[in-house]
């Protein structure tokens, strides 16, 4: 990992995040120093562990340091082959360290040297770095927003002494050639003229301005200025003009508009320059989150082999919705609270299925086909199984969009549904399968066609499979996870790659065409699963028995847990090759849910109770589990609270990171020798 280019707040955070994260990863560190000279100089790199990186969240700067002059491709070495520049250097020095990929951490001018690097195969990923904001492809860089925050406060200082002197005073800020600082700052500080690089300004259009509020009794102006501003037909003031390797610097414009201003104005004008004092100080606590975002995304994204790609972050612009679906919020948020305030009734307590609600019977009934109606066939809710929490958050939705009723009867339409067509409801009118899986309307599949034709045929083919410009519908992720268009909605609107170019390209989609498109996807994996095909798999007994054997009892640690006399005994004989490395691979997959094939956890409170059984769900904030009566209990993490997890799996997992597949093919030809 390497910062490049010139220090922004936040460069320390993104360093404790890639540790901090690959550690979790069992994955090593090495720091570069100063930018890409780490890989120039042997002893300028160090390894770094997470007790490194501890109580630098909040520290500006880089403890890697960092350079804004250390280009290798720029750099010439004379040899007798000609010039030549460090760029082989540095690849050479990348494989004699034995390092798997890159983090690097920098701005436009850093990453262009890291996508040189990676086209000469080097393994990397950025993370955008700068104030100045100017970073194509992510909404914002770290150290921007500690930039406009510091840059916002000197504004409002010089307010009070332009104000107490009648004075106009110009503030020159950052930002290269780019407005961001300029704009931000000016807007949140209350400056009176902003002047950035995209815009060339007027200087009398400017002086008028400053007259106007004279003649208003206005006798003071705020002027903030980007160091990249310039007139209309003009050019950026420099300080110093660009000179081989190093770039021209920017500066000056405030000294040069207070001067001008001034004569056009009569009024006594001062220039302030804030410099580098932008660039120092503690990071926000918005730059601390994004750069710690950043940090762990880019580790992601090397665990998952995406290379010569930048971590990024986007936000979508000012939105709308309605009040009334605030209120419910507020009131399903107190509920909820109300709710972890009272004790978990035990299993045996809820309700028989006898009492649950009936559609047929149900006097809400009549209140549920008012509200849901009006948008949906009656049959298909009733026919639809959500948690109780789903159903509250699809009637919010519901009043967000317009749905008139009053607060008692949504609640009263949250108790039909929740009581009678929640998750493990009993299979009744419609009711769902013992895997809860989402079922197929046929009238709605056949309503989902033409949709499905107008919206997606074109892209993702005529049977859903996928075409060369669509992935295969079948097998997506997003549709095998959705739930009656409660995920697939929310991504058509917001996170389709098509809505990046066109916004509105699913405006129109209404919440019944989401339905309906929901069961003819679902329709078509039914069908696939029905009609898939049966084959015959390849031959796996490719490996080295002897090897295998070695892998076994060495390097893979197998033989810590398995015995090829106890319980490995005779496996050759009872599997297939292939099913053979099914088995080996993923246990769990296969395994009978015995006692000794589940994930079990003892949880010791502060009081001293243990409470152990089946786990079913663990967070940062609660463990949930079924002890030994079958009772279901949740209880809630506190830093007392001592959780011990015994995953009987846990070592097949951790073998996943580090099995080749040579090591794969051997042990599986070993285990066919255990007949």
């Amino acid at each position: 990992m390497l910062t490049g280019g010139g220090d922004a707040p936040g460069l320390n955070a993104v360093i404790r995040a890639v540790v901090k994260a690959a550690a979790n990863c069992n994955c090593e560190v090495i720091g570069l120093e100063d930018s890409f000279d780490g890989l120039i100089e042997s002893n300028r790199s160090r390894r770094l562990v997470p007790k490194d990186v501890t109580g630098i969240l909040r520290v500006g700067g880089t403890i890697l340091g960092t350079t804004n002059r250390g280009n290798p491709f720029l750099y010439p070495i004379e040899t007798t082959g000609g010039t030549k520049d460090y760029s082989a250097r540095c690849v050479e020095m990348f494989h004699e360290m034995k390092l798997d990929a890159l983090v690097v951490i920098g701005g436009d001018g850093t990453l262009a040297i890291a996508h040189e690097f990676s086209k000469l195969g080097v393994p990397l990923v950025g993370v955008p770095k700068t104030i100045d904001n100017d970073i194509v492809e992510t909404t914002n860089t770290f150290g921007f927003d500690s930039a406009v925050s510091f840059a916002t406060d000197a504004i409002d200082r010089l307010h009070v002494t332009a104000e107490a002197h009648h004075r106009v005073i110009v503030i020159e800020v950052m930002g290269r050639y780019a407005g961001w600082i300029a704009l931000y700052s000016g807007v949140a500080g209350g400056a009176d003229v902003i002047l950035i690089p995209e815009i060339p300004y007027d200087l009398e259009k400017v002086a008028r301005r400053i007259r106007d509020r004279d003649h208003m009794g206005a006798r003071f102006s705020i002027v903030v200025a980007a160091e990249g501003a310039k007139p209309i037909g003009g050019t950026a003031t420099l300080l110093k003009k660009a000179e081989g390797a190093f770039v021209e610097r920017l500066g000056g414009v405030a000294a040069l508009l207070g001067a001008d201003l001034e004569k056009l104005t009569g009024k006594e004008a001062r220039s302030v320059v804030l410099g580098h004092l932008q660039r120092g100080g503690a990071p926000t606590s918005f730059d601390r989150i994004l750069a710690t975002r950043f940090g762990a995304r880019a580790v992601e994204l090397l665990m998952a082999g995406t290379f010569d790609h930048m971590v990024a972050f986007r936000f979508e612009s000012s939105s709308r919705c309605l009040l009334p679906a605030i209120v419910v919020m507020v009131a399903a948020l107190g509920a909820a609270v109300a709710a972890q305030s009272r004790p978990a009734r035990p299993a045996t307590q809820s309700r028989p299925a006898a009492a649950r609600a009936n559609p047929d019977t149900d006097p809400r009934t009549a209140t549920a086909r008012k509200l849901c109606g009006v948008c949906h066939p009656f049959d298909t809710v009733v026919a639809i199984r959500r948690t109780r929490s789903q159903w509250e958050a699809t009637v919010e939705n519901m009043i967000s969009r317009g749905a008139r009723g009053t607060s008692a009867e949504f609640a009263s339409v949250i108790d039909f549904l929740a009581e009678g067509h929640g998750l493990n409801a009993p299979a009744g009118r419609g009711g769902a399968g013992p895997d809860d899986k989402p079922l197929v309307d046929p009238k709605a599949s056949e309503m989902g066609k033409p949709v499905y034709a107008k919206e997606c045929l074109a892209c993702h083919g005529a049977d859903a499979r996928g075409t060369p410009t669509g992935p295969n519908l079948v097998r997506s992720i997003t549709v095998l996870h959705d739930r009656y268009g409660s995920t697939l909605g929310p991504y058509l609107r917001a996170s389709h790659p098509a809505v990046a170019g066109s916004p509105t390209k699913f405006e129109t989609l209404t919440n019944t065409q989401v339905l309906v498109l929901a069961h003819f996807l679902r329709e078509k994996i039914n069908d696939t699963l029905r009609g898939a095909p049966m084959f015959k798999p390849g031959n796996v007994l490719t490996g080295d028995q002897r090897a295998g054997a070695e892998y076994f009892n060495g390097a893979g640690s197998c033989a810590q847990c398995h015995s090829p006399t106890g319980d490995l005994a005779g496996i050759g004989a009872r599997l297939e090759p292939v099913n053979l490395q099914q088995r080996f691979l993923f246990p769990a997959n296969s395994a009978r849910q015995s006692a000794k094939s589940k994930v079990t956890v003892t949880v010791t409170t502060e009081s001293g109770e243990t409470v152990s059984g089946e786990l079913d769900r663990m967070d940062d904030f609660n463990v949930s589990l079924r002890d030994a009566s079958g009772a279901y209990r949740s209880i809630r993490r506190t830093p007392g609270t001592r959780v011990v997890k015994n995953d009987p799996f846990a070592a097949h997992v951790d073998l996943l990171s580090r099995i080749t597949d040579k090591n794969i093919h051997d042990v599986v030809a070993y285990l066919e020798t255990l007949k």
